[in-house]
């Protein structure tokens, strides 16, 4: 039984608080604690995913009474992963009973128990439990539930292993001496197992994920030196039997807390700490890594992210606060080309944050550390431009309440919430102040979950499955609804035995029900006639078919890795089928009805390394290095496109890059700020590629406090497009003020006005938050946010939906009401959860049939007044397709035909053929004038862009690319080459095509990568045009020299009123 005498750690991140995360680390306010995850390895399982990670938390002290000592669940700080964290208890009180003539005995109480999950997280249990030292007590056990409404469910006993369960039915053996690590209510689970110092793990594949070995001395292969013990962490290498080592080199720091507070005694030692992180090699003797530094108490204080990025961190006295938390953090974030320091200062209450570019927020928080209000403050740290307000219920455990958001001291909107005890939301009620000042309700969303109306789940916990969810407008009208029924195995589900499942519980067979799996989804069209989907399994919580709402049935089979990844599922045509890599779990091969082949590749570290196409084209992901990732793709079998993507020093893009033959490599550069936004992007300029030299010409964003734009400066210097904000108004002004709209959005962020700011005729004021005369749109939406109403100078749109969101009405002033069916109606037939009849305004009748897939089959027009004229419309799908005495290639699952009249007289037809990738090959059409069919062709490059394209009677035409991928050369099969050049700039705009006369066009374009000149060579004589632009974007002058005829050389200038439509056009006296 696991005991010790300490409070609870104070890291991770409590439910329901909050913490600001920056570019690398995250920070909780409340407490201080500054926290850091760095994903090693990840893998999908059946039912149980499987993942290691290294994790640390900065709050590793704690008081222990009159001293700081280290905390216990914490240790260095570091969590090595696979991990579930542990079970604790604070207290442990030791009692003696009896007397000295009939002798003595003691047993111990103990309480305060928590668990720390794998973030670092504690989560509190009330109650105790006894355990016996010499009295022969009976065993004496604990269950509770978490009293912070993470609904963890603890089990404890004084003699055995102490479990937990979450709140999806989980089991968790923190601290081992269970059959498992954990299991999921499907019986699927995760082991491990001790084979002398190293730990092995085994995942729901029944093969072994990770190997943990420790090594006491270690040379550490990035500097070479020998450290007192190192710790391997091997995990499957993709494609091999091999495994990939993550190497944890430790060295000894020390540990002295100096914080000299009055009556608390400083800590004082050792403590050993991972300083390099080393990823598997990459080439032969080179390695990736991350590389750790200590202050003097041993906290983590620095980290060097693999691509250079560097944070620090500074921690503030413990005194402050007496419970070993900082009074400050600050972190610096620098990425080697901007540095910044966000700032933490802890009060009694509240804590101010600073960051980077002077905005401030300020948290203040109740007893138990949840917010009860963030104010955030601009750029200048004294305009407020936000303010959030919380109340809780008075618990435990205690739950959200209230949220009150007012923007610019302007309440905009409500969020009143309900939870249940396990911290399940059961209602959430959202009032929309910012459209409606006295408060009315947008919508009101309600849950019901399985275990409230049956109790046989509250035992093993399987406390978060909703069987009901319903969505209401304030006056309690239904606008979605959605039941949800759990382990009802009867047809149409099911639930069958597995044949090879490794690592799944042996009492998990057919005959347990108790899993809480969903057997049956029925969503409600309106109050009658729901759309029922039903799911059957196999015994370990794979979905083997779903039947949906219009019958059709999609199986799927589990053939891959002990049954962890599907083999084959259906799909339109036929079946699909997949391979994977046991090893990781990744897929390798993917078969298509038609037998088209994709296979995929990963490199040691299962990222993506490269695809191979059933064409035969695909591309090479090659990772260079910690900051310079490649990508060749291929064109022809002689022709591959290469792409460069140079990252920072946090893994942020910082440039793209495309090869192109004449040399480097057209490139943007994406310039990033302090705060981890991109702030400038560059115009494309050509540089040397995986070495790119900085562009000169950027587009420029400016942003507030709260991360909105302020500005936006395009690449030409000069023009700038403004945003200001007041409440829930936005103004954005056009480079020279023109153009203005402004925007309102409602509470919950929908649009809903539109003021278009103009002087023109019929203007009004607009009345919005910010003021303005010009021309209003108002929009009004359903409660799950669906357009319903556009009104605009006296005319209204409006649109009418199911509880489905599938709009059945829609009125215009152009062309009346238009109606729309799904499911069923008498007139077209059934097509559950389709479109299956359409009537306008005039009465004219739409019916739609489909197939099991949902495909449109048919189009009818049985009655109205233009019926008689409109012909049925027939679609033919698969490999049955016959066009003109033909079967479409490659069609299987595809459309292949489609025909206006009876099939025994079709008036059009059209075929459809295409090649192995899905792409258009083929397309046969017979009109009736046509004489016959008509076939034309096109055939693809490897990269997807258009080869060659062959028409009836004319000669096909060839576009041939360069080894960028751009189009340079045109070939005809009757002729000389249409077009024997095509030059680029290196925004890939065109700027010269000649043509096989000699002739050319020539274009220039200015850095906003707008057209400033053209130029149409005819026999060595120039017709030119010269372009000039406002800011806005709107043209303001052609200058035309026309060397053919004098009459059209003219100088143009446009004027635009102020809704950026064309007012003016002056070319002199030519239009005179």
């Amino acid at each position: 039984m696991a005991g010790a005498q300490q409070p609870a750690p104070l890291g991770g991140l409590a439910p329901f608080a909050l913490a600001v995360r920056g570019r690398s680390v995250r920070v909780s306010a409340a407490s201080g604690n500054a926290s850091l995850s760095i994903p090693i390895f990840a893998k999908p399982g059946r039912g149980v995913p499987f993942a290691v990670n290294l994790t640390y938390n900065s709050n590793v002290f704690v008081n222990v009474g009159a001293a700081f000592g280290r905390n216990y669940a914490y240790g260095s700080g570091w969590t090595v992963g696979p991990a579930l964290g542990s079970i604790s208890n604070t207290t442990t009180q030791i009692y003696t009973r009896g007397n000295p003539q009939s002798g003595t005995c003691q047993y111990a109480v103990m309480s305060g128990f928590y668990y720390v999950d794998p973030s670092g997280t504690s989560h509190p249990f009330s109650g105790s439990l006894t355990h016996d030292i010499s009295c022969g007590l009976p065993p004496s056990s604990l269950t509770a539930t978490a009293s912070d409404g993470s609904g963890y469910e603890l089990h404890a006993a004084s003699a055995g292993t102490d479990y937990v369960v979450n709140r999806s039915g989980s089991i968790l053996y923190p601290n081992g001496g269970g059959a498992f690590a954990i299991e999921d209510t499907n019986g699927n689970y995760i082991s491990s197992a001790r084979n002398g110092s190293e730990t092995d793990w085994t995942d729901t594949t029944g093969s072994i994920v990770a190997k943990v070995i420790p090594e006491s001395g270690c040379t550490n292969p990035v500097d070479g030196l020998s450290y007192p013990n190192c710790t391997a962490i091997e995990v499957p290498e993709p494609g091999s039997s091999s495994y990939a080592t993550y190497l944890l080199v430790y060295n000894n720091v020390a540990a002295n807390t100096e914080a000299g507070c009055t009556g608390i005694a400083d800590y004082s030692g050792t403590v050993s700490v991972p300083v390099f992180l080393v990823l598997p090699e990459y080439t032969s003797g080179s390695h990736w890594y991350y590389q750790f530094g200590y202050d003097f108490a041993g906290r983590l204080n620095s980290i060097t992210f693999p691509a250079g990025g560097v944070t620090t961190l500074s921690y503030g006295n413990l005194c402050a606060f007496g419970n070993g938390t900082p009074a400050s953090v600050a972190v610096t974030e620098s990425d080697g080309g901007t540095q910044g320091t966000t700032t933490y200062t802890r009060s009694s209450g509240s804590t101010s944050i600073a960051y980077p570019d002077g905005a401030k927020t300020v948290e203040t928080y109740d007893a138990d550390g949840l917010p009860t209000g963030i104010q955030n403050y601009d750029t200048d740290g004294v305009t407020l431009l936000r303010e959030v307000v919380r109340t809780y219920t008075s618990g435990p455990p205690e739950l959200p309440a209230t949220a009150v958001i007012y923007q610019n001291g302007v309440r905009v909107s409500e969020r009143d919430t309900s939870f249940d005890t396990y911290g399940n939301l059961t209602s959430e009620t959202d009032i929309d102040w910012a459209r409606d000042g006295s408060g009315a309700t947008k919508r009101v969303t309600t849950i019901h979950y399985l275990y409230q109306g049956n109790s046989n789940y509250v035992a093993p916990n399987i406390v978060d499955r909703p069987d009901q969810i319903t969505v209401q407008d304030g006056a309690s009208n239904i606008y979605a609804e959605t039941a949800i029924t759990y382990d009802n195995y009867a047809a149409p589900s099911g639930l069958s035995a597995s044949s090879g499942a490794l690592n799944h519980g042996s009492s998990f067979g057919t005959g347990y029900t108790l899993r809480g799996n969903p057997t049956e989804i029925s969503r409600d069209v309106s109050s009658v006639n729901p759309l029922n989907t039903y799911l059957a399994y196999d015994d370990t919580g794979n979905v083997i078919t779903v039947k949906a709402p219009d019958g059709n049935q999609e199986a799927t089979s589990y053939g891959n890795c002990a049954d962890a990844y599907p083999s084959s599922t259906t799909v339109p045509g036929g079946s699909e089928i997949l391979v994977y890599d046991c090893g990781v779990g990744r897929l390798t091969q993917q078969t298509d009805p038609a037998g088209a082949q994709t296979r995929f590749s990963y490199d040691a570290e299962a990222r993506p390394s490269g695809t191979v196409n059933a064409d035969g084209g695909g591309d090479a992901i090659s990772y260079v290095s910690p900051t310079e990732v490649s990508t060749a793709t291929k064109i022809s079998a002689s022709l591959t496109a290469t792409d460069y993507r140079m990252l920072g020093g946090y893994g942020e893009l910082a440039y793209g890059q495309r090869a192109v033959p004449t040399g480097g490599c057209d490139t943007v550069e994406y310039v990033w700020d302090n705060m981890g936004r991109t702030t400038k992007t560059s115009t494309p300029y050509n540089t040397a590629c995986a070495s790119p030299a900085a562009g000169t010409a950027f587009t420029v964003a400016v942003f507030d406090g709260l991360n909105r734009l302020k500005s936006v400066t395009q690449a030409d210097g000069t023009s700038t497009t403004n945003y200001s904000y007041t409440a829930s108004a936005t103004k954005i002004a056009a480079p020279g003020g023109t153009p203005a709209r402004i925007l309102v959005r409602d509470g919950w962020g929908d649009l809903w006005q539109v003021c278009e700011l103009s002087a023109q005729n019929g203007n009004t004021a607009c009345g919005l938050a910010i003021s303005g005369n010009g021309f209003l749109t108002q929009y009004t939406y359903s409660p799950l946010g669906l357009l319903t109403n556009v009104s605009q100078h006296g005319e209204s749109r409006s649109f009418a939906y199911d509880w489905l969101g599938r709009m059945t009405s829609e009125t215009a002033p152009e062309t009346g009401t238009t109606a729309f069916t799904f499911d069923s109606s008498g007139a077209c037939g059934s097509a559950a959860g389709s479109l299956v009849e359409r009537v306008d305004n005039a009465g004219n009748v739409t019916c739609y049939g489909h197939d099991l897939w949902g495909r449109t089959t048919a189009i009818t027009y049985p009655s109205g007044p233009n019926a008689a004229a409109t012909p049925a419309k027939t679609f033919v799908y698969g490999v049955g397709a016959v066009v003109d005495g033909v079967h479409m290639t490659n069609a299987t699952g595809r459309l292949a035909e489609a025909y206006t009249g009876p099939a025994g007289a079709k008036i059009t037809d059209e075929g459809f053929g295409y090649d192995a990738m899905g792409r258009p090959s083929e397309f046969y059409e017979s009109t009736p004038h046509s004489g016959g069919y008509y076939v034309s062709g096109a055939s693809w490059w490897l990269n997807g862009a258009a080869e060659t394209l062959t028409e009836p009677g004319e000669p096909s035409v060839t576009y041939n690319p360069d080894s960028a991928g751009r189009t340079t050369l045109m070939t005809a099969s009757c002729c000389e080459d249409p077009v024997t050049s095509v030059s680029y700039n290196p925004a890939w705009q065109v700027t010269k095509v000649t043509f096989a006369s000699g002739d050319y066009d020539s274009y220039s374009y200015n850095n906003d990568q707008r057209m400033t000149q053209y130029t149409l060579d005819i026999n060595g004589s120039n017709d030119i045009g010269k372009l000039s632009w406002n800011g806005n974007g709107t043209l303001a002058s052609l200058d035309i020299t026309d060397p053919f005829s004098t009459g059209d050389t003219q100088n143009c200038s446009y004027t635009q009123d102020d809704l950026g439509r064309l007012s003016g056009a002056n070319c002199g006296s030519e239009w005179s």
